[in-house]
């Protein structure tokens, strides 16, 4: 009797322990939220999936999403001038019947509505659009109000796609907090027959980019009137990229032992050369410090400015067309001009390297225009994992391809220039691949997007003869420092 007490009671721990097993199994499936129940790497893994010519969707969405039947998205401004971005939304409902709702939100107010959204845990949107995600980023980071997108980078993952944009979506934690929304690569643009008629070459590097705008306004000045220039850019808060091109041309930076120092060698180089495009050559108008990012822009569609060092790729879809840029297809003297290309008198080139001593790989070294796209933390849990599957279609290589050919955005996968079907439908993705390739991202700490506004307020004051431009420069470092000293 007793050997038989001793085996029923062994049946019975035994029995319990498994129901025990069971039910805490069934907590923990409970505790998971809905999108770690999704099988990422099935029914292939995950970097298959995304690099397939057609977007695969993971196993267990459907359960994961179940019973959602709609999210809402804060886009950056107007979706009539965001084609691709449409595109992928589109094709994300036609495969999961989940409809994206988006709310256009201008870029001027965009972070400051995120913002607003986010402190009052307003559940009611699920997902935002963050513009310049370098310098905002760590802010939404900081703060936790933003939802951890790990699941949709593991590690293998990340080796595919380029690692400074990786970077600027990761927390201080290592936990990776967004994925891409948009992304433009920055190229320089300029007019060869205006080029020719001032007896200057093709630039190669920033001292020949600096003497072609002088002797291309000079030209002007005697051959057309006062209202062309031989160079233009941003008087916005995108001047900053300007000036990050010209740093990174020489292999600077600007954020130095964790904290932003613009009075680097590289850095004092690069804002005279700014503050004298204006100020000393001439070259560029002084108006400029009242211009947006796509007044310049214009600037150049309209015929009257000779080159502009940091142009959207998307402007290859402009400047192609009559209609939309009628200044760049008549050559300087007003004629009919199809360019070498058959496009216009324009040409697309990557930023120059600094100096011919520089290697080749700081020739595109300038950071792009990024967008990422982040999940509101306080949105209901199955909504967020809808929100991821729509954050993996876009990063995928056919959401790169709907971006590059509807809009002309450079694709967050590149693996997609490899493609030559689809590198012979957009000019000049060759010089599009060197900018990716080369590009160089920062991630800026908090106040960093203050920094900006520092800047500009600088800046003026140098390019208008108010105060020396170094001087004026120490004056902003000062302020920049008190505004990043915790």
């Amino acid at each position: 009797m007793r050997r038989t007490w001793i085996s029923m009671s062994t049946v019975f721990m035994v029995a319990m322990a498994l129901s025990l097993m069971g039910f805490s199994q069934e907590l923990m499936a409970a505790a998971k939220k809905p999108w770690e129940m999704i099988q990422w790497d099935k029914p292939r893994p995950a970097t298959e999936r995304l690099s397939a010519p057609e977007y695969i969707l993971p196993a267990g969405w459907q359960e994961a999403t179940k019973g959602v039947k709609r999210i809402v998205h804060f886009n950056a401004g107007g979706m009539q001038h965001d084609p691709g971005t449409l595109a992928n939304f589109q094709l994300f409902e036609k495969l999961t019947g989940i409809k994206v709702d988006y709310v256009e939100v201008s870029d001027q107010v965009l972070l400051q509505k995120t913002i607003s959204a986010l402190v009052s845990r307003d559940p009611k949107i699920t997902s935002m659009c963050v513009s310049e995600p370098a310098y905002s980023m760590q802010h939404l980071i900081s703060a936790n109000w933003i939802e951890r997108m790990d699941v949709i980078w593991p590690a293998s993952v990340q080796k595919i796609y380029p690692p400074g944009l990786v970077q600027i979506m990761k927390g201080p934690d290592g936990h990776i907090y967004g994925t891409v929304d948009t992304q433009k690569a920055n190229m320089m643009y300029l007019r060869p027959s205006w080029l020719k008629a001032a007896g200057v070459g093709v630039p190669t590097t920033w001292g020949e980019m600096v003497d072609a705008a002088k002797k291309a306004r000079e030209w002007a000045e005697k051959n057309l009137d006062q209202t062309y220039w031989g160079m233009a850019f941003t008087g916005d808060h995108y001047f900053l990229q300007h000036l990050q091109a010209g740093v990174y041309a020489q292999g600077g930076r600007i954020i130095v032992n964790g904290k932003i120092n613009v009075l680097t060698p590289e850095f004092k180089r690069t804002w005279e050369t700014y503050v004298n495009f204006i100020a000393k050559d001439k070259s560029a108008p002084e108006a400029i410090l009242g211009w947006t990012w796509n007044d310049y822009q214009q600037a150049f569609a309209m015929g009257k400015a000779a080159m502009i060092d940091m142009g959207l790729n998307t402007n290859r879809v402009i400047y192609a067309s009559p209609e939309k840029a009628p200044g760049v297809h008549k050559d300087v003297f007003g004629k009919p001009d199809k360019g070498p290309k058959g496009l216009g008198d324009w040409i697309a080139l990557a930023p120059p390297k600094w100096s011919k001593e520089m290697p080749d790989k700081y020739i595109g070294a300038a950071p792009t225009n990024f967008s990422s796209f982040v999940i509101n933390r306080f949105a209901p849990d199955k909504e967020k994992a809808v929100a991821m599957l729509l954050g993996e279609l876009r990063m995928s290589r056919q959401g790169g391809v709907n971006e590059l050919l509807i809009e002309g955005n450079s694709p967050f996968l590149s693996s997609v220039f490899d493609d030559p079907k689809i590198m012979e439908k957009v000019p000049y993705t060759d010089v599009e691949k060197v900018c990716n390739q080369n590009a160089v991202l920062e991630v800026f700490p908090p106040g960093g997007e203050k920094m900006m506004d520092i800047l500009l307020e600088y800046f003026g004051k140098a390019a208008t003869g108010k105060m020396p431009a170094l001087q004026a420069l120490e004056k902003a470092q000062e302020e920049i420092t008190k505004l990043t000293t915790y």
